[in-house]
């Protein structure tokens, strides 16, 4: 998985899900997203359902 071309974010940003909250980007493919959030653990999230932190 890469980053950005392509998608919005990159391993490492910072990203808000409405309800999973602060989280941090570990990988992108495109439009999907893992993500290590800080208070609900590691998810798969479509970018479309997270905003810039």
């Amino acid at each position: 998985m890469s980053g950005r071309p392509g998608g919005r974010f990159a391993p490492g940003d910072r990203v808000r899900h409405r309800r999973f909250g602060l989280g941090t980007v570990t990988a992108a493919d495109g439009d999907k997203l893992d993500i290590a959030f800080d208070g609900a653990g590691e998810k798969k999230v479509i970018d479309s359902f997270v905003e810039p932190a």
